[in-house]
């Protein structure tokens, strides 16, 4: 269901007129026929990355999308009713773009929070003793790995998120562009 949230990501974005490569790969499956263990995960991940950021060098940002080992009442917030999976950002510190993508995460959480208080549970910064490190994030300086709920989540949560979460992105980015125009940058 991570590929079926990242497919709802790139629908709502299109819809707000934002280009998206969206991979489809089943890592699980990608690992096994390799016999590799969880652990290389993003050793297979990246060629993935580095292929699709070559062919299209307009791609800005690189969103990683995993759900949580976290039980249901770490990963779940009810806001006006309405049930969520809880949001959390994982940036990796041992990367070069390691304090624009923190930046970059920062900015969304700061524009969830306003609107749906409590639905993140913030951003959490990882270095080589807590895991991978890097996340790939060191191929953009607007990546970032994205926890969508826990295992114990149900489609509508997760889809609740996604949908707040895609408004969010598509407003960042529309301001990102709007001011890039009116200081000369933009096309």
């Amino acid at each position: 269901n991570v590929i079926g949230l990242g497919d709802r990501l790139a629908r709502n974005l299109m819809r707000k007129g934002i280009g998206v490569d969206h991979d489809k790969t089943n890592m699980t499956q990608e690992l096994l026929k390799k016999q590799w263990k969880p652990t290389k995960a993003y050793t297979e991940s990246r060629e993935i990355v580095e292929a699709a950021a070559a062919k299209n060098n307009e791609l800005q940002y690189f969103i990683d999308i995993h759900r949580d080992s976290s039980r249901k009442q770490i990963t779940t917030k009810t806001i006006n009713g309405v049930t969520y999976a809880k949001l959390l950002f994982i940036i990796g510190r041992e990367n070069k773009n390691y304090l624009e993508n923190l930046e970059f995460a920062k900015a969304l959480n700061a524009e969830l929070e306003k609107k749906y208080p409590g639905l993140s549970r913030g951003v959490f910064l990882k270095s080589y003793k807590d895991g991978n490190g890097v996340y790939n994030q060191d191929i953009s300086n607007k990546a970032m790995l994205l926890e969508i709920g826990g295992v114990d989540n149900n489609m509508d949560e997760l889809h609740h998120t996604v949908d707040v979460f895609s408004d969010t992105l598509a407003d960042y980015y529309w301001k990102s562009n709007e001011a890039k125009a009116v200081y000369g940058n933009g096309k």
